[in-house]
């Protein structure tokens, strides 16, 4: 009768031995588990972008520039952008670059040179000051229909204001809503006055779209801040 005592005895032990080996090395799989997800979210940082409707993570890309140098001007677009278009008739005078990435070609610029159109309607304004031959931009302003007032009812093209600067909002836009031009305290609408050493003083006028779901108005910024007139 002892020795069956003993026998289960040692069976129950080793069964627990089995137990609590296996506990631990699932244990030890676990914490491997979260170890490796943790350093792969630190390897794969990502910069936050906040907007004024969701906040969505923006993965850093490429850096690189590219120089746009025309006769009377030169700012900086992403390496990646190319030109696809330039009209030099009385009616119009105007450079269009475009983005050539994957995914991100949905993007665009457009710089008028002194032949501007007064009449173009845009979506929100991006003012800026001029400071000799350079830009400095001021604060982007949201859907201008969100400050254009009751003047502005029932009118696809409202005069509008903001920062001091007159434009003209397309107010009854609800798609491709990130059309942004840029304007000058002090002058017509759609104009950038500013002079240069050599260039004399021209008139110019940004309108950047950008069709994508995660906007990048960084491209805009960067052109204004790397402009120089000649």
């Amino acid at each position: 009768m002892s020795n069956v005592y003993t026998h289960e005895n040692r069976n129950k032990s080793l069964k627990r031995g089995l137990l609590a080996v296996s506990f631990l090395v699932g244990l030890a799989g676990v914490v491997m588990v979260i170890a490796f997800i943790y350093n792969d979210l630190r390897l794969n940082q990502s910069e936050e972008v906040i907007g004024t409707e969701r906040t969505v993570a923006q993965v850093l890309g490429n850096t690189d520039t590219t120089l746009i140098n025309e006769d009377n001007f030169e700012f900086e677009l992403p390496g990646d952008w190319r030109e696809i278009d330039k009209v030099n008739r009385p009616t119009e005078q105007s450079i269009t670059w475009q983005a050539t990435l994957r995914d991100e070609d949905n993007r665009w610029l457009k710089l008028y040179i002194n032949t501007i159109p007064q009449d173009q309607a845009v979506v929100r304004l991006l003012p800026v000051s001029v400071n000799q031959s350079r830009m400095q931009r001021g604060q982007l302003s949201g859907h201008c229909n969100t400050f254009t007032g009751e003047a502005a009812a029932g009118q696809r093209y409202p005069l509008a204001k903001w920062q001091d600067v007159d434009f003209l909002c397309d107010a009854g836009r609800r798609v491709s809503v990130n059309i942004i031009g840029t304007g000058q305290a002090g002058q017509p609408n759609n104009t950038i006055e500013i002079t240069g050493e050599n260039s004399g003083t021209n008139r110019y006028f940004f309108v950047y779209t950008d069709q994508n779901i995660r906007p990048n108005f960084e491209i805009l910024y960067n052109a204004i801040n790397s402009f120089r007139a000649k």
